[in-house]
């Protein structure tokens, strides 16, 4: 089933004379559950990879989407084919087609997964070669983490989790399996790497740069299921492991998980972008942006914490690189306290290799937003995948951003006809005088000079001075905003936090 979806059904979230931004949902039938997992940029396209689930008929099926330069969107659902079946995996090939893994089950009813499908399609998702490998003993099933990459070379590599049947093991032990093809599909060369631990989620497959060896990212090859960066040769073969997981070497005691790794460096040195979590404290979490040598030495760092949220990165991945001066991370927050049922706030920060926070860009849809994915366009923006959870049902959506769209507010505009504000330095009441907006509805927000949001609400000023607590900042310099509801009137100044 193949569809072409032109834009005039888009849903906007900003005027389209305003934003070159566009918010798509995805159609979805009744009894239809759809997750946009995978996905790649290839020349001038952006390839989106998921799943269609029936849940009337007990079936899944490969669902990949191809948007063009003019944002055209093809979509199609591979249910020819399987009644079980998922996309895992994808990797742009250059020259407009997309590598795609799919785990493949002969038996909708359980969870054996006895198949892989390997694929690459052409822009009209039509496919050009393809090969199916079939799980050897004593495996009884590929797991849903896989990577698949090109080397230099022109040879597709791919890396997967397996399954053991060993029947001693109360507990599943997972293993990985690495083949290597040539660009029609034919296999060159499979081998098995043995897991010590039964962690083998697969976070990134990536050729280090000006060398003939690979790095998987991966909660496995330690035996406490620690992160952990593995190398292999060109020739599939082990060569060492590396734990990334140092625990109290890493600052504020933090643990890294959802590890994503996009752009290298050199072959010393890359940049992950991870979700922390603070081992010294409950549902601690927030985004940080590392960059690491490869003896997992910390050279650099940025954090994306906001105060009171806890915040997470992209599940399936977190970082789009571009180029050196465009780098988007991809997260999503949401109250300790809350629930996926209250509305949250998406964000995607964009960075450049030095880790300077050059800008940001604000998703409050007024319902829970989960993104999943990010990647980027040839266009120097990024693509996102998330859904929608309206409670009743969840609504997957795609999101492109263009580089403009990201804003940072540095400029500070002195009103000091309209506004007043004492005391300066404060330590924790900011007392604000405004006389131009009493009796209305306003946005008051509060950032710190890069950008990073730590006070976004809504209040009605029914009296000229009102105060705002900030004893929670930490010492340094921030700017307050207070913008009318028409958008029209804005008070900014800048304040020192004691």
């Amino acid at each position: 089933m193949k569809r072409c979806l032109l834009l005039l059904f888009i849903l906007f979230v900003a005027n389209v004379a305003k934003s070159q931004q566009w918010f798509y949902e995805y159609p979805c039938g009744n009894n239809e559950i759809v997750y946009f997992i995978t996905g790649d940029m290839s020349a001038h396209y952006n390839y989106i990879l998921g799943t269609l689930y029936n849940n009337s008929l007990g079936l899944s099926y490969p669902l990949a989407l191809c948007v063009d330069e003019d944002d055209v969107i093809v979509d199609r659902v591979f249910d020819d084919t399987f009644d079980k079946a998922s996309f895992i995996a994808s990797s742009g090939m250059g020259d407009g087609n997309v590598l795609v893994v799919a785990m493949c089950s002969m038996n909708h009813m359980d969870d054996i997964y006895e198949k892989l499908w390997v694929a690459a399609l052409n822009p009209n998702l039509d496919v050009v070669s393809e090969i199916y490998l079939e799980i050897e003993e004593p495996y009884i099933s590929f797991g849903p983490s896989a990577q698949i990459l090109m080397n230099d070379d022109n040879e597709i590599v791919l890396v997967s989790k397996v399954t053991d049947s060993i029947p001693e093991h109360t507990i599943v032990k997972y293993d990985f399996v690495f083949y290597k093809f040539d660009l029609n599909c034919n296999l060159v060369k499979q081998s098995y790497l043995e897991n010590p631990s039964y962690h083998s989620e697969i976070s990134d497959f990536i050729m280090v740069p000006n060398t003939n060896y690979y790095a998987m990212f991966s909660d496995g090859m330690h035996v406490s299921g620690a992160e952990t960066i593995s190398y292999i040769d060109k020739d599939l073969n082990y060569m060492s492991t590396s734990l990334i997981d140092k625990y109290t070497n890493y600052p504020e005691n933090i643990r890294p998980e959802f590890i994503s790794v996009d752009y290298w460096y050199d072959e010393n040195h890359f940049l992950m972008s991870v979700m922390s979590a603070n081992t010294d404290g409950i549902n601690d979490w927030y985004p940080l942006v590392l960059k690491m040598d490869t003896d997992m030495n910390i050279v650099k760092s940025l954090s994306l914490e906001r105060i009171d949220t806890t915040d997470y990165v992209s599940q399936y991945r977190n970082m789009a690189y571009v180029n050196n001066d465009k780098i988007y991370i991809s997260t999503f927050w949401q109250n300790s306290t809350l629930v996926e049922s209250f509305p949250n706030t998406a964000t995607v920060y964009q960075i450049n290799e030095e880790l300077d926070l050059l800008g940001r860009k604000d998703f409050d849809l007024g319902v829970f937003m989960n993104i999943l994915y990010i990647q980027p366009t040839f266009d120097e923006g990024c693509i996102i995948q998330a859904y929608l959870d309206y409670n009743t049902h969840k609504v997957p959506v795609i999101c492109k951003l263009k580089s403009d769209d990201f804003e940072v507010e540095t400029e500070i505009v002195e009103n000091k006809e309209d506004l007043s504000f004492y005391p300066n330095p404060v330590s924790s009441l900011l007392n604000i005088n405004v006389e131009n907006m009493i009796n209305e509805n306003v946005k008051i927000m509060i950032t710190d000079l890069l950008g990073r949001r730590y006070l976004d609400e809504d209040f009605y000023l029914d009296e000229s001075t009102f105060s705002i607590n900030v004893n929670s900042l930490k010492s340094g310099t921030y700017i307050y905003s207070i913008k009318s509801e028409d958008g029209r009137s804005v008070l900014k100044n800048k304040f020192i936090k004691e």
